[in-house]
C-alpha cells in the first residue's frame, strides 16, 4: 500500500511539474504574444498620427493652392487691364486708324509700320511687368 502511495504521489508530481512547465510556457507566450500587441498597437498609433498629420498637410496645401489661384486670378485681372489700357495708348498714339507705312531705316536698319511697331512697344511694356 505504501508502494502505491508512492507510486500515485510520484505520479501526482510528475503531473504537477508538467502542469507547472505547461504554465510556465503559456505565461512565456503570452507575454510574447503581449509584445506583438504592445508593438501592433504602437505601429497603430503612429500610423493614424502620421496620416492625420498627412491629413493636416494636405488641407494646408490644399488652401495654399486655392489662395495661390485666386492670386493668379487677381493678376491675370490686373494684366489684362493693363493690356487694354496699353493697347489704348497705343491707338491713341497712332496718327491714323490705316497703318501708316514709316521709314525707320535710318533708326533700326528696316522698315515697319505704326501697328508693328505698337506691337513691339506693348509687348516690351508687357514683359517689364
Amino acid at each position: 500500500m505504501q508502494r502505491n502511495n508512492d507510486e500515485f504521489k510520484k505520479k501526482l508530481e510528475e503531473e504537477l511539474s508538467s502542469h507547472m512547465r505547461m504554465k510556465d510556457q503559456l505565461k512565456s507566450r503570452i507575454r510574447a504574444l503581449q509584445s506583438i500587441y504592445d508593438d501592433a498597437n504602437d505601429k497603430l498609433e503612429l500610423s493614424q498620427s502620421l496620416s492625420q498629420q498627412s491629413q493636416d498637410s494636405c488641407h494646408e496645401l490644399q488652401e495654399e493652392v486655392n489662395s495661390l489661384e485666386r492670386n493668379l486670378r487677381e493678376v491675370e485681372k490686373k494684366n489684362a487691364a493693363k493690356i487694354s489700357q496699353l493697347e489704348g495708348e497705343a491707338k491713341e498714339k497712332e496718327v491714323s486708324p490705316s497703318p501708316m507705312h514709316v521709314d525707320m531705316t535710318v533708326l533700326t536698319g528696316t522698315s515697319c509700320n505704326v501697328k508693328s511697331l505698337a506691337a513691339a512697344v506693348l509687348l516690351c511694356a508687357l514683359k517689364q511687368l
